[in-house]
């Protein structure tokens, strides 16, 4: 997080609107692409993992397999119809982006296989440190790529390159982590596993396609952003997503943990699991909350990570801020789906909440513009929670205290809406806001001492 922080005033002081909605759409179309080399492998590995015990590496080398041939086929069109992609993706028409694209695809996919290894051997800090040196080492080399590209024309390539230059480096560090898993699917042929490519396939497409459908909910946004309003639009609504990131870098961060923890605790099936489920959502919600409520009030601060020409990205980002809690709490809630192997339900509410951002940002994208793009896709998440919540208790309850959570979610969207709209150093809108932050921490005093006395005995 305090590297994103860093680098974020950087790259919106070096880079035009323009030229950081071209860099912005590299990174959509990465996401894009490297979800169809994946195909769901990533979720194969990590349902299958427990049941498999010493007989992992069979299943990871079928997962590699599965990888290569997607990747061999996603160069092969990227290759073909590179000039048209091109022209489609990012607005210009560049091979070169093409072919970084692909290197970064590349990179990106044996780094996600080896996160993959160590989430599920629980080795928080080897992964962390990752995590890390890939935001570390872009920024390195963003200061040393401006001293070389020095031409206004192509400073869009300065946090491209830096992405694939990084990506390669930590490939390097993510393989010698994982060193003796790869020795073992390379060379230990002594075990076989009762599980086919078929049955595998048959389990991950469906992630595969809802991941896809995701994405283009996710992006749905800054595609029609382009379309309608330019690329200007684009980098000014991607710089407020910059702000909106630290957030999303915790619910990365969550999920990685939470995933192997919520199966394990699932695999005991002692009288306690349904409990652990409850309180995992009372302390995730208040603490998402409550980052949320700071990071709001901390708008005009905020602005100093910004160049002058992204200003406007402060008014967009308190309302954006309703994304990362949305699918920090869904994750949680949603766990029934994939404890049960009803994974073709997340298809359809992928469609569905699809279909309503894609409908919502055209209506108000023409209205309000960028701000109608920030309404209609945090709209959308909210809708995403509930219906994921929903299917998730279907056949795993969570009993969610409803009355408490919906008085912290409504008191929550009123602050973002009201500091998106108004400027927070106005006197009124300070009154306004003390009143919203002192009504949640009156709501939840009881659920703050819990966690502090916890904290308290933990340190002792």
């Amino acid at each position: 997080m305090l590297i994103a922080i860093v680098t974020t005033p950087i790259i919106t002081r070096i880079l035009t609107p323009e030229d950081y909605g071209i860099y912005s759409l590299f990174l959509v179309s990465t996401n894009l692409f490297l979800l169809l080399a994946l195909l769901g492998t990533d979720q194969m590995y990590f349902r299958f993992y427990p049941e498999l015990k010493r007989d992992n590496h069979e299943l990871l080398r079928k997962v590699i397999v599965i990888n290569i041939i997607s990747f061999i086929a996603i160069t092969i069109l990227l290759l073909v119809f590179r000039e048209q992609l091109s022209e489609l993706l990012f607005g210009v028409r560049i091979n070169n982006l093409i072919i970084l694209l692909i290197l970064y695809i590349a990179g990106r996919l044996v780094i996600r296989i080896c996160l993959s290894i160590l989430r599920m051997e629980e080795e928080g800090v080897k992964y962390s440190f990752i995590q890390a040196a890939i935001k570390l080492f872009d920024l390195i080399i963003i200061i040393l790529l401006i001293f070389i590209i020095s031409s206004d024309s192509y400073t869009f390539y300065i946090p491209v390159l830096s992405l694939v230059i990084s990506n390669f480096i930590v490939v390097f560090i993510s393989i010698y982590y994982t060193l003796k898993t790869w020795k073992m699917v390379l060379f230990d042929r002594n075990t076989k596993i009762f599980i086919s490519y078929k049955e595998l396939i048959k389990y991950g497409f469906p992630f595969s396609l809802t991941l896809l459908i995701t994405w283009l909910f996710q992006y749905t946004d800054r595609l029609l952003l382009k379309e309608m309003n330019g690329m200007e639009d684009v980098g000014i609504y991607s710089a407020a997503f910059k702000i909106v990131s630290i957030l999303l870098i915790l619910h990365t961060s969550f999920n990685s943990y939470w995933i192997p923890l919520s199966y394990k605790k699932f695999e005991e099936k002692n009288n306690d699991t349904i409990n652990f489920f409850v309180q995992s959502f009372n302390i995730v919600s208040l603490i998402t909350f409550s980052l949320g409520i700071i990071l709001i009030l901390c708008k005009s601060l905020l602005k100093i990570l910004l160049g002058q020409s992204f200003y406007d990205s402060i008014n967009i980002f308190p309302i954006l801020v309703i994304i990362p809690v949305m699918l920090i709490l869904s994750e949680v809630t949603m766990v029934g789906i994939n404890f049960y192997k009803k994974s073709y339900l997340h298809i359809y509410i992928s469609i569905t909440i699809t279909l309503i951002n894609v409908v919502g940002s055209y209506l108000l994208i023409q209205w309000i513009g960028i701000m109608g793009a920030a309404i209609s896709t945090s709209l959308s998440y909210l809708i995403y929670f509930f219906l994921r919540t929903w299917a998730g208790n279907y056949f795993y309850k969570i009993k969610i205290n409803y009355l408490s959570f919906t008085s912290n979610l409504l008191l929550f969207i009123l602050l973002a809406l009201l500091n998106s709209f108004f400027d927070p150093l106005n006197h009124i809108i300070l009154i306004i806001n003390s009143i919203l932050v002192g009504t949640f921490l009156v709501i939840n005093i009881s659920r703050f001492y819990e966690i502090f006395s916890k904290l308290r005995g933990g340190i002792k």
